[in-house]
């Protein structure tokens, strides 16, 4: 899923980002790239300066289009060199917020390095760190990656077990599963645009917490999970205080005594 530009220029780093995107950075100097390049760089690391100078003085001049805007030449060896680097960032962010529970972490590191490389030629220094830049591009489209993947997984349940609803035993799975599809139902029908976009990634970062926790939920805790995808504790009440409109509509998710 591509990022509009205007997305990642108007995404303000607050104190808590800042502290995460240093985490990040010590965690990417760490790891290594596995992909299959031809120049594999040997204990590689993020050198902000190195990769901001092979984007904007070797790999950007490089470039030359057709007549439809496509690339039909660039440095290959200078994207290597950044890709390289930028795969570091990749995969810290796959394994900081635990993306790999949604997909294979080839499948990910592919996506995550998909949306940087797109980005490449937009690339203009001076908005802050390329490493800090990309980092919020990876996070914000693998987000939105796994947004997408588990509402197709659950809309597959569905359509293969249509006789859910039907069952008098309570399962947990089940449960969550048409909590979420009630949380998503009504975001569907009430919220447009931004927010609605918004309400959605909340709904999945919530349920996710859910099925992780089961019955044991503690609000502390809770917090910080929303925190630790960028979000203030004041959008998570926030959220809960409108969906509480709709509470009619979760009640017909409690079993109902005899």
């Amino acid at each position: 899923m591509e990022l509009k530009d205007e997305e990642l220029e108007n995404y303000m780093l607050d104190s808590d980002d800042m502290k995460e995107l240093e985490e990040l950075e010590e965690s990417a100097s760490k790891n290594h790239s596995n992909f299959n390049f031809k120049n594999k760089k040997q204990n590689m690391y993020f050198n902000e300066e190195r990769i901001k100078h092979l984007i904007v003085d070797v790999y950007q001049p490089s470039l030359k289009y057709d007549e439809n805007g496509k690339i039909i030449a660039r440095d290959v060896e200078a994207e290597e060199e950044i890709l390289q680097a930028l795969l570091l960032i990749v995969r810290a962010i796959i394994n900081k917020y635990m993306f790999w529970r949604f997909d294979s972490t080839e499948d990910l590191e592919a996506e995550g390095l998909s949306a940087c490389w797109k980005y490449l030629p937009k690339y203009v220094p001076g908005k802050g760190t390329a490493f800090n830049l990309f980092s919020i591009l990876c996070k914000m489209d693998l987000l939105n990656y796994t947004l997408k993947m588990k509402k197709h997984r659950l809309t597959a349940d569905i359509d293969i077990c249509p006789d859910v609803e039907q069952k008098q035993e309570t399962n947990y799975n089940l449960f969550f599963e048409d909590l979420e599809a009630t949380f998503l139902k009504i975001i569907d029908e009430h919220y447009i645009k931004e927010k609605r976009k918004k309400y959605i990634e909340l709904t999945s970062i919530l349920m996710e917490y859910l099925v992780k926790n089961k019955n044991i939920v503690g609000k502390n805790d809770l917090f910080c999970a929303f925190r630790s995808y960028g979000y203030k504790t004041t959008d998570y009440k926030k959220f809960i205080e409108e969906i509480s409109e709709y509470k009619s509509e979760f009640s017909q998710l409690l079993p109902t005594r005899r």
